[in-house]
């Protein structure tokens, strides 16, 4: 993760890199495809603290109290909790429809500083105009609940720096193409791009305005 800003005559730049938090996911379909014409799946996860919490800015801001841009940092210091609800259905040979929701739980964080728990939501349709070839358009959004910023820096030098953490509602568009390459879904290879179409943020921040989202996928 990397950042540089310029504060005035001060120039402020972050370079952390290295393992993340990982996430451990399992999920059950409770009314599976091959019995019905839909699917209904649930699931549950954890993402354990694998990542550092105390890395600090390459070159710190005079205003900062503390050496620590958490935000940028490659995990909260804490475990997380998930759960999940998806359903899928096919309306005809080529055409399907899916629909996926996940509650993130974050409990309170290292340093003072909680990223606020999440709702995400998808919504895609995906036809099939060739034996391997697939079109698909796809919503997602996400919810945060407002994130404590904590006392790593204060109100007027966040303002200023080029990153965040995500506050508020967000939504994209993401039309894309999913390669067969034997023609059956067992490998799965897809591409697309998401576009910004809402928001509705809790605190001035950055967001992407186009996003690149590639996809490997292999059915067991």
């Amino acid at each position: 993760m990397k950042a540089t800003a310029k504060l005035g005559i001060n120039d402020v730049a972050i370079d952390n890199s290295g393992i993340g938090d990982i996430i451990l996911f399992s999920r059950y379909a409770v009314l599976p495809m091959n019995e019905y014409n839909f699917q209904l799946s649930i699931g549950v996860g954890i993402k354990l603290p694998t990542g550092s919490y105390n890395n600090g800015f390459k070159k710190a801001p005079a205003l900062a109290t503390v050496n620590t841009p958490m935000p940028t940092q490659m995990g909260t210091g804490e475990a997380e909790y998930k759960v999940e609800l998806g359903i899928s259905k096919l309306l005809s040979n080529k055409n399907r429809i899916d629909f996926h929701t996940m509650y993130t739980y974050r409990p309170k964080a290292k340093n003072n500083y909680d990223f606020g728990n999440e709702i995400s939501y998808g919504l895609s349709l995906v036809s099939a105009i060739a034996n391997n070839i697939n079109l698909g358009i796809e919503y997602n959004g996400k919810h945060n609940t407002k994130t404590n910023m904590g006392t790593d820096t204060n109100a007027q030098l966040r303002s200023m720096l080029p990153f965040k953490a995500f506050s508020g509602t967000v939504g994209y568009i993401t039309p894309q193409i999913e390669f067969l390459p034997f023609g059956k879904p067992k490998i799965h290879v897809g591409v697309g791009i998401s576009f910004l179409v809402n928001y509705n943020l809790k605190e001035s921040q950055p967001l992407e305005k186009q996003k690149i989202v590639a996809r490997i996928g292999y059915l067991f």
